[in-house]
């Protein structure tokens, strides 16, 4: 399943993947921008989103919270993620 949302200026996708006959779901997400030519720029591309989910809506929520945060970190000029880490969870000041 893919999807596709905006949010502050920017896109996230977001698929989830299930494996095995155990309902194990994990999501990658895309993060990208629009260019003033129309073209889109991808920010952070094909990105695993850290955890497994027992359930599809579980793991797309998990995958938009993440994406949210990412781009939130990103600000207004596209950088300034350095802070977070792999979770999506800004280091401590």
């Amino acid at each position: 399943m893919k999807t596709r949302t905006t949010y502050r200026g920017y896109w996230y996708e977001v698929v989830a993947v299930g494996s095995g006959r155990i309902s194990v779901w994990q999501c990658e997400i895309t993060i990208g921008k629009h260019e003033e030519d129309g073209s889109e720029m991808r920010v952070l591309p094909e990105h695993i989103v850290p955890g497994e989910f027992e359930g599809i809506r579980e793991a797309i929520v998990a995958a938009g919270d993440f994406a949210r945060r990412y781009i939130d970190r990103l600000g207004a000029d596209g950088v300034g993620c350095a802070d977070l880490d792999r979770r999506g969870v800004a280091d401590a000041p």
